[in-house]
């Protein structure tokens, strides 16, 4: 045991050197954030807008069916961003209109379990910044509240999990509370449903205020 604990304290002390002899100065998150990933997403847009499926990164084309989360991860990015631009930004609703084509071209496509949690994350980040009804239209968010739903892996008769190991329990709960969030605080939405909750199956889902 002591043979260990002095290994383990000269790694510490290995590490303790390593980080005094770093630059002390470490740029700020938001810095990194600002001027690092935001050019970067706001030239994934771009490439999008311009290329649409025929995109290619490092020589490598995006829609090549292989990454089945990619719609939410477009998503989540693109919304983030668009969130970050000020209220007055010159660019803003031309991105809004760019975000809305990509969001239509996309939503077919496969978007399975973490990728249903980041789309649904990209939704309320575009909500709470007041953005969303400019970002999507009507048909794609029709497809959306389908596509999203956590109980496309979870069978709600005995809450296994459809084909997935058990640690995507997790990506359905937090998909769960992603949605019973938009619709609690979506102002087109009057209430939230959760019947029978003790006992399977149950229902959840939105009720939109009628005209």
């Amino acid at each position: 045991m002591r043979a260990i604990a002095t290994m383990m304290l000269g790694v510490l002390a290995l590490c303790l050197g390593s980080v005094a002899e770093a630059d002390p100065v470490a740029p700020a998150y938001n810095q990194t954030i600002r001027n690092s990933l935001e050019p970067q997403i706001e030239a994934l847009l771009l490439g999008l807008v311009k290329d649409g499926r025929g995109l290619t990164m490092d020589g490598v084309a995006v829609f090549n069916g292989q990454d089945k989360f990619l719609p939410g991860k477009i998503a989540v990015s693109l919304a983030e961003f668009l969130s970050l631009l000020p209220a007055g930004d010159p660019r803003l609703p031309t991105y809004l209109k760019d975000f809305r084509k990509i969001a239509q071209l996309t939503v077919d496509d496969a978007n399975d379990t973490w990728g249903a949690y980041y789309y649904l994350l990209a939704l309320n980040q575009l909500r709470r910044a007041d953005l969303l009804d400019q970002a999507m239209d009507r048909l794609t968010l029709a497809k959306l509240r389908v596509k999203l739903d956590w109980r496309m892996f979870v069978d709600v008769n005995d809450f296994s999990l459809i084909d997935h190991p058990n640690n995507y329990y997790c990506v359905a709960f937090g998909a769960l509370i992603a949605t019973a969030y938009y619709c609690l605080q979506n102002s087109r939405i009057t209430s939230w449903k959760l019947e029978n909750v003790h006992r399977p199956p149950f229902s959840v889902g939105c009720a939109s205020r009628r005209s």
